[in-house]
């Protein structure tokens, strides 16, 4: 076969690729306009509305909801933090999930129930629009971010995030614009914005630690008397005076997740402990639990030796560098993409290790979801090259596949096959690139703080 002929051939599958990709995008984004209007419209949407999840379903933005109707509600904070705000959610819910924060801004930007929906819509809509945004530039690189980003939306977390209106879509959004101000030096405008969302929800903290040590610039200047980690710690101390009280007695008519269905975590263990046990007896089940957990262990640790070993911190940083140069537009972008993924993929982490925490909040590992796949397009030019390529295409199999599986497993009515499908992603998937994640961020800090000091060659 000819050059000319090798080449047109290759051409016309990427076409063919990009054609498929793009149709499946707009059939996701198609279903997620009709699901979130339906739902704004419609108290009792029909069944095609987030069908996905439609064995899930709760009231609709059911999160949202809560909030805003107890915020309109006239009683005092002291009750509906002591469960007796039932007569105040439409849905006859006890207590409320939320620090105190929430209620007190939603009052004050004068939020009510009959507001939900259109508030709901535009969050929803934002966080759409952010994702797309991200992949703009990726819509054309190739097929491969197309489809990532549309398994993303697709996916559970996402989906579950915008049925439910959790709040998480929003700490995302200020979050992200957070990492923009950071990035532009705008630390006036920071400040108020760190405590905000650390006040709504106590766990971006960690993805203000991690910028801490990331840090821009390292010293004091004329320009900057301040230096940035000392405003990240002032803000993020006050924000958890402010929601770390409340998260410390386990908020209010709430039950903290345990482990299993909708949930993971380092030490999830609470949901199988039940299940198991219950299936197969003491002594069998305790042993089904140990090499679970053994498993567990050993997927953490081959995650972090992989990521080491192949220095995938380094072909990531490359790939970073690549858009941010292709598709650099101000000053302030310089440090903007490796700071976002810093940022998100450690409040997932943090989440991951200190807390059990809920599938939506994997929401957080888009952007490194993004830059993974850009890297897995960079060229290998070496062995070496090539194996991190192949590492990276594990690693995000693995976040799609954790993303997708919870679908499989509600789509069973017996526990024990359900329990089977999500221990796939709890003591296999999720460990591998968490500690491989963990490894990746890590190596990104120390390089950034000091060049010099880069972890050996393999």
């Amino acid at each position: 076969m000819s050059f000319n002929q090798n080449r047109d051939k290759i051409e016309w599958r990427d076409n063919l690729l990009n054609i498929l990709s793009y149709s499946l995008l707009g059939f996701i984004l198609s279903y997620l306009f009709y699901s979130l209007i339906s739902y704004a419209l419609w108290p009792h949407p029909s069944s095609r509305a987030f069908g996905m999840i439609s064995g899930l379903r709760m009231p609709t933005f059911a999160d949202f909801r809560w909030v805003a109707a107890i915020s309109g509600c006239n009683v005092d904070l002291n009750s509906l933090y002591d469960g007796k705000s039932v007569g105040c959610d439409p849905f006859g819910r006890h207590g409320i999930g939320y620090p105190p924060m929430s209620i007190w801004f939603s009052r004050f930007m004068g939020v009510k129930g009959v507001h939900a929906s259109l508030i709901s819509l535009a969050i929803s809509f934002s966080f759409i629009g952010v994702i797309l945004s991200q992949m703009r530039s990726s819509l054309r690189s190739g097929w491969l971010l197309i489809l990532v980003g549309s398994f993303f939306l697709i996916g559970f977390p996402a989906q579950l995030g915008l049925e439910r209106m959790n709040i998480d879509i929003l700490i995302f959004l200020l979050l992200y614009l957070c990492v923009l101000l950071f990035s532009a030096h705008a630390l006036v405008w920071l400040f108020p914005l760190i405590i905000l969302v650390i006040a709504l929800k106590y766990y971006p903290f960690f993805a203000f630690f991690a910028l801490m040590l990331h840090g821009l610039p390292r010293k004091p200047t004329s320009s900057h008397p301040v230096p940035p980690w000392l405003i990240l710690l002032i803000g993020s101390c006050i924000g958890l005076a402010l929601s770390l009280p409340w998260a410390a007695n386990g908020g209010t008519g709430v039950t903290v997740a345990g482990g299993g269905l909708s949930s993971h975590g380092l030490m999830a263990l609470g949901y199988m402990n039940n299940a198991v046990i219950d299936a197969f007896g003491s002594a069998s089940g305790r042993l089904l639990i140990k090499i679970a957990f053994g498993m567990k262990i050993l997927m953490l640790a081959i995650g972090a030796c992989m990521a080491y070993q192949l220095r995938l911190f380094d072909i990531l940083a490359r790939a970073i560098h690549v858009q941010a140069v292709k598709f650099k537009c101000t000053s302030m972008l310089d440090n903007f993409y490796q700071t976002l993924v810093v940022a998100m993929t450690s409040l997932w982490l943090g989440c991951y290790i200190v807390t059990i925490s809920y599938d939506y909040r994997l929401i957080f590992l888009f952007p490194v979801l993004i830059f993974i796949a850009r890297a897995i397009q960079l060229r290998p030019g070496s062995r070496t090259g090539l194996m991190q390529r192949r590492v990276l295409i594990f690693l995000l199999v693995a976040m799609l596949a954790s993303m997708l599986i919870p679908y499989l497993a509600y789509s069973y009515q017996d526990p024990l096959i359900r329990l089977g499908i999500d221990a796939i992603a709890e003591f296999v998937l999720i460990p591998f690139y968490a500690s491989a994640l963990f490894v990746i961020v890590l190596s990104t800090i120390i390089t950034a703080r000091r060049p010099s000091l880069l972890l050996a060659q393999p």
